[in-house]
């Protein structure tokens, strides 16, 4: 006993008053073992005790807080009463004040009228104010952002060449193209004295040198570094500033950086340019512009300064994503004969194409696509005899082709789709006897198709749809390869039997036409066809013939009766092409190259070589970061065309992929030294940084599988050839 109690009355009581959910507490009551059931009793009293003191000392930290906050109110109104009585209430302003004009007065001789001016009037405003007034604290905010600003303050520029050599090679190995354009730079501010309103564009995947090379740039002229990404940046806040009237409003990024660097002429590396946002507040891309703009940025006006500042004096990087608006200047290109490349594609660039292009002879590529380009083809283009590649799509071109093209004998690429270019094909088109992809799709061109067009022997692809060409269709180039679309025209007539002859090609499509009659046996030769689309023909009539399993017929909207097997056969499918969408074949790629790159790689290569040769791969890899050559390159294609011909070490075999451009593959085998037993490590790496190489003498590999004694490399089709086929003669295929 324990006084009245016993000690299993104890321990009933003890948890009973422990504060114990009704499950312990029937653990308790439970226990017949008096010594166990105390022992239970006892840890839920422990347990309740521990509680109680967490919720005390709460209870005591939350009182002396309590306590803390009145105590200091209660000494703050004290002290302002006193002072008050005193007369010292201002002595804090005055202090504020006088630590504002201290750091204003060694910039005053350089500083401009206007900003002394404001100054003056803020700091006179801030006298009046109230202390604890929320108006006192924006404008003590905006003196100091005021007052810390480097006005006038420069940094002394350096043109020495040479020491910008030394500090290139210092920070970067190789680059050679760049460090010249560079030191260019540098040499032509050399002779005019100043940089002044210069901007550099650097593009290129991230990881490559960009940054880097910025800050080489920034210590070769002596000028601080600032670096700033737009990337994703929706508001133009962000960059002209906030309004001082928003609860914490701050200057823009132009502002931010010239307090940050502590100089008025800093190197600003603007990034990721390509990826700038645009969203409710504002179009950012205009409010670079002004920063960009050297007719500008001199009175560049930021909203929170309230006060113009000269930016022209910085020196700035612009990376990617070119938004160029306006006209093509003129009057430049007479004065650079010898440009060679000349792409401006993807921009916003309008009125028409400048007829000075003709002064640049030795032009090889222009390309002007996806812009908003109107007028005529100048007819001066045709004087540009060296061009290979002319690349106009996406624009609104109006007008006829001009016959002058058909003096652009070297030409191999020629791309004038959707704009709106009339007339009829002109007969001089098929004088084009390099041509390899024509592509005049989506325009207004009327009238028939040249008789002569088989006349391009090297033509493999060509596209011709959505226009209003009418007649009878020609005999097709028999090398055509890739793609013949003629889809969403007037052609008329039966379908040719010579399609028949068309031995390589992959994709026929002959959608929304007149063509009446049946499909011809013919077109069962063609053994390399994939996809038939004969749809929206309603004249068609008869039964489609017995083609090969692998091939796609497509004869929705048609009177073809479907007796074949409907493993090959997709009939009665309606709408699987309209006359405003995107050609089957190129929705069917864009959907199965990504996700079919590396099982296509290994399956194809191993399924379609031959039973004597299985190669087992190690490795993989796509190296170009270009998005055109990804969505084109489809290995399966090309090692089952490589399964019926050789590829020796010293030639490049000329491989067409389903729907896209032409490629070179070369072949190296473990016997060569170049690629030793064992090491696709390093060969890959290799790889890897060859093909970051940029220099128009040099091809570089867009991507490689490794086998165990094998490595195949994918090149970008050159029309001229490769050296070795110029030293030892054309190319075989």
């Amino acid at each position: 006993h324990i006084g009245d109690f016993t000690y299993p009355r104890l321990a009933d009581f003890g948890a009973a008053i422990s504060g114990a959910n009704k499950l312990q507490c029937q653990q308790v009551l439970e226990e017949l073992d008096v010594y166990k059931r105390l022992k239970l009793t006892l840890e839920l009293v422990k347990k309740e005790m521990e509680i109680s003191k967490i919720q005390e000392s709460i209870a005591k930290a939350i009182e002396e807080k309590i306590s803390g906050e009145q105590r200091r109110y209660l000494l703050n109104e004290q002290l302002k009463a006193i002072k008050k009585e005193l007369g010292l209430e201002t002595d804090d302003k005055t202090a504020l004040t006088g630590k504002f004009r201290e750091r204003i007065e060694p910039k005053r001789e350089k500083c401009p009228p206007h900003i002394l001016q404001v100054i003056d009037e803020e700091l006179a405003k801030l006298q009046l104010l109230e202390a604890s007034s929320s108006e006192f604290s924006v404008t003590r905010n905006y003196l100091d952002w005021l007052t810390a600003l480097p006005w006038g303050e420069y940094s002394d520029e350096n043109f020495d060449v040479t020491r910008a050599q030394k500090i290139l090679d210092e920070d970067h190995y190789g680059l050679t193209d760049v460090k010249e354009r560079i030191l260019e730079f540098i040499a032509v501010g050399k002779l005019r004295g100043t940089s002044q309103g210069k901007i550099i564009c650097l593009s290129g995947p991230p990881g490559v040198g960009k940054t880097s090379i910025g800050r080489s740039i920034a210590r070769a002229l002596n000028r601080k570094f600032f670096r700033f990404s737009v990337g994703g940046l929706a508001d133009v806040a962000e960059i002209k500033g906030h309004r001082r009237t928003y609860i914490g409003a701050m200057p823009g990024r132009m502002v931010q950086c010239l307090k940050n660097v502590g100089t008025a002429n800093p190197l600003v590396l603007t990034d990721e340019i390509d990826k700038l946002g645009r969203g409710h507040a504002g179009d950012p891309a205009s409010a670079l512009l002004e920063l960009l703009d050297p007719e500008q940025n001199a009175n560049f006006l930021d909203h929170y300064l309230d006060v113009t500042i000269d930016l022209s004096k910085l020196f700035r990087l612009r990376f990617r994503g070119n938004h160029l608006s306006g006209n093509i200047p003129s009057g430049s290109f007479a004065a650079i004969p010898n440009l060679t490349y000349l792409e401006l594609d993807n921009n916003d660039l309008t009125r028409s194409i400048p007829v000075e292009l003709e002064s640049c002879r030795k032009m090889t590529m222009l390309n002007l696509a996806q812009n908003h380009l109107t007028g005529v083809l100048p007819s001066l283009l045709g004087n540009i005899t060296n061009l290979q590649v002319l690349r106009l799509q996406m624009n609104k071109l109006n007008g006829a082709i001009p016959i002058e093209i058909g003096q652009l004998h070297k030409l191999s690429i020629l791309n004038l789709s959707w704009n709106s270019q009339g007339g009829s094909i002109p007969f001089e088109i098929t004088k084009l006897s390099n041509i390899t992809f024509l592509n005049l799709q989506t325009n207004n061109l009327s009238g028939s198709i040249p008789t002569s067009i088989d006349n391009l022997k090297f033509l493999f692809e060509l596209q011709l749809r959505e226009n209003k060409l009418s007649g009878v269709i020609p005999s097709m180039p028999g090398s055509l390869q890739v793609s013949l679309n003629l889809s969403s025209n007037h052609f008329s007539g039966n379908t040719p039997n010579n399609f028949g002859n068309l031995d390589s090609l992959q994709v026929l499509d002959l959608s929304n036409n007149k063509f009446p009659g049946p499909i011809p046996n013919q077109l069962t030769g063609t053994s390399t066809l994939t996809q038939l689309l004969h749809a929206n023909n309603a004249l068609l009539s008869g039964e489609i013939p017995k083609f090969s399993q692998h091939l796609k017929v497509v004869s929705s909207g048609t009177g073809l009766i479907n007796n074949t097997s409907p493993d090959h056969t997709i009939a009665n499918r309606p709408n699987i092409v309209s006359k405003k969408g995107i050609s089957v074949h190129v929705t069917i790629l864009i959907a199965i190259v990504p996700a079919s790159f590396l099982v296509g790689i290994v399956i194809q290569l191993v399924v379609s070589r031959k039973s004597c040769w299985q190669p087992q791969f190690i490795v993989s890899n796509l190296l170009t970061p270009n998005a055109i050559h990804k969505s084109r390159i489809n290995f399966g294609k090309a090692w089952k065309l490589l399964h019926t011909s050789n590829v020796t070490e010293t030639s490049f075999k000329l491989i067409a992929m389903p729907f896209g451009s032409i490629y070179f593959i070369k072949n190296l085998n473990c016997s060569n030294k170049i690629l030793p037993l064992g090491s696709h490590d390093k060969f890959g790496k290799e790889l890897e940084v060859f093909a970051k190489l940029n220099n128009s003498n040099v091809m570089t590999p867009l991507a490689y599988v490794l086998s165990i004694d094998t490595a195949y490399i994918l090149y970008e089709y050159i029309s001229n050839g490769s050296l070795y086929d110029f030293l030892h003669g054309s190319m075989l295929d």
